[in-house]
């Protein structure tokens, strides 16, 4: 399929501008496209391994995936101070705030140490691995392969009562479809699933707050902070979790109203 060739190339392109940026030009914006331009890799490869039988998705996927949970380290600890900051207390929290620093700093110096030569020599490798395989790909193929991913997200909306666990495959299992669906293969791009988004929506802000507040956790347990700052937070824990609560029943009304 010629739109499939054309997007893996648009995919390409994105991920290596990404790649080699320099570290002075990386933002929390960056750390959040990195990951789903890679996201939308791992979901494009997906597509063609249930298409080709020969082809290995985790093999080839594999030399990312360190840079992508490097990255998601990252970026767990910017959601974590961007979810703060939109309380007052945050400004009180000195020393929290100084620890959280001190956090990115180390864990952005670990990703950025990943980034080389080789990391986009093995981008293009990977690249020319997978462009054989797109001609195997038909609309039939396809259209089976987005029925088949949305039986397994309908499985999921079936349940009651979806656990954290079920409720972040979910999540991902939407990500996958949507970024094939939406992304590539509808033929028209512009039109719009509202419903669909919204649930996707809400998962995402609901998941900002879970990360939050493990990572408040964290702070909490290893106690290098004093001991007013680590009541304040644990007050903002229990405002986030509340407002984690509407956002789950925002979801639970989502899911009733997904087609």
């Amino acid at each position: 399929m010629k739109a499939l060739t054309t997007y893996f190339v648009t995919r390409k392109k994105a991920l290596l501008s990404l790649l080699e940026k320099s570290e002075k030009k990386y933002t929390p914006s960056t750390f959040h496209q990195l990951r789903i331009e890679l996201k939308k890799l791992n979901a494009l490869f997906d597509l063609i391994e249930f298409s080709s039988k020969k082809f290995r998705r985790k093999k080839l996927i594999k030399p990312f995936k360190s840079i992508f949970n490097q990255a998601g380290k990252v970026r767990d600890l910017q959601i974590e101070e961007a979810t703060l900051k939109k309380y007052p207390e945050y400004n009180l929290l000195l020393e929290y705030h100084s620890n959280l620093c001190r956090q990115q700093f180390k864990e952005k110096k670990i990703f950025f140490s990943l980034l080389n030569h080789k990391t986009t020599k093995q981008l293009k490798n990977q690249y020319k691995k997978s462009i054989p395989f797109l001609s195997e790909i038909d609309r039939e193929k396809v259209n089976g392969y987005l029925i088949k991913k949305m039986g397994e997200i309908k499985i999921f909306l079936s349940q009651p009562n979806l656990q954290t666990e079920q409720l972040h495959e979910l999540r991902k299992l939407l990500k996958v479809y949507y970024y094939n669906e939406m992304n590539l293969l509808v033929k028209n791009k512009n039109q719009k699933t509202p419903k669909k988004k919204k649930l996707t929506e809400l998962l995402g802000n609901w998941n900002d707050g879970v990360i939050t507040i493990i990572q408040i956790q964290k702070t909490i347990d290893e106690a290098k902070i004093n001991t007013e700052e680590i009541t304040a937070l644990e007050s903002l824990k229990i405002k986030i979790a509340a407002q984690n609560n509407v956002f789950l029943d925002k979801i639970k009304l989502a899911i009733l109203e997904f087609e």
